[in-house]
């Protein structure tokens, strides 16, 4: 047994939770303050619901009218979920947990592959890491508005997912931007950080580790990314030795390690300090 954090120590076990059925494909997940996790509709259109009190799944309303509309979502200080605009979807997707209904937000005027990923600033406002969009996206639940951030000057693909860092930005994975990339809410500026040199569809989210450090999850990088908001520096992190499409995204558990949740890999990724 390990001891993971000074807890009590376990063995993990895995086991199969309830069933899903048809049409009910999702990427992302977000914990809703009633403690239900909602499952962010991905290839379907269904909203995922999973209450872990009683181990149940149920299909909550559809969002959206398309498949694929959907990456990720972020929870708004209202209580509601905002579901990150990603294909052929007009608006920006809202679910209230309380009511169990969706709604159709407001506009964003991007086509196709537009966002992918968001996090919540300091603010209150939504971000939206910018993957086809020329720019940051910016949703305001105060007010149910969208605002087209400022550009970021990375091209397409530029960025898949975010992480807030201690000084307040938001940190944009690099994807196909050569460039870190850095969301400042109290400017509303997005400037190109250091380069990173890990070549092209290089990460694919982050983590905050306890030492202030943006850990980035590498997706085609052969190395782990580590980027220092304190010193506005990239570092190449350990060599994984998993391939490519390694990697998408990753969790801080309690005893300060990161989790790398696996794509391509054959085996989960763990970064020790």
């Amino acid at each position: 047994m390990r001891n993971f954090g000074g807890k009590k120590s376990f063995n993990p076990v895995y086991v199969n939770g309830p069933s899903l059925g048809a049409g009910h494909a999702f990427s992302g997940g977000v914990l809703a303050p009633n403690g239900r996790v909602i499952f962010v509709p991905g290839s379907g259109r269904i909203i995922g619901i999973y209450d872990p009190a009683t181990e149940t799944y149920t299909a909550g309303p559809e969002a959206g009218g398309v498949n694929f509309a959907f990456q990720g979502g972020v929870l708004a200080p209202n209580g509601n979920i905002i579901f990150v605009k990603y294909a052929q979807q007009a608006t920006i997707g809202i679910y209230d947990p309380t009511a169990n209904t969706y709604t159709a937000g407001p506009a964003h005027g991007v086509a196709r592959y537009a966002f992918r990923g968001g996090v919540l600033a300091p603010n209150g406002k939504v971000v939206f890491a910018p993957y086809e969009s020329p720019n940051v996206g910016i949703y305001d639940p105060a007010t149910d508005t969208y605002t087209a951030g400022p550009a970021h000057g990375a091209g397409t693909n530029a960025f898949q997912g975010g992480v807030l860092a201690p000084n307040g930005k938001v940190i944009l994975a690099p994807y196909a931007s050569p460039n870190i990339g850095i969301y400042d809410p109290v400017v509303n500026t997005c400037t190109a950080g250091p380069t990173h040199n890990a070549g092209t569809n290089a990460f694919h989210g982050g983590v905050l580790a306890p030492n202030g450090k943006v850990i980035l999850a590498p997706y085609a990088s052969p190395n782990i990314g580590i980027y220092d908001p304190a010193t506005d520096t990239y570092t190449a992190g350990p060599a994984h030795g998993a391939g490519t499409n390694a990697f998408q995204g990753g969790v801080l558990l309690p005893n300060g390690k990161v989790i790398f949740v696996p794509f391509g890999s054959a085996n989960i990724g763990i970064l020790t300090f």
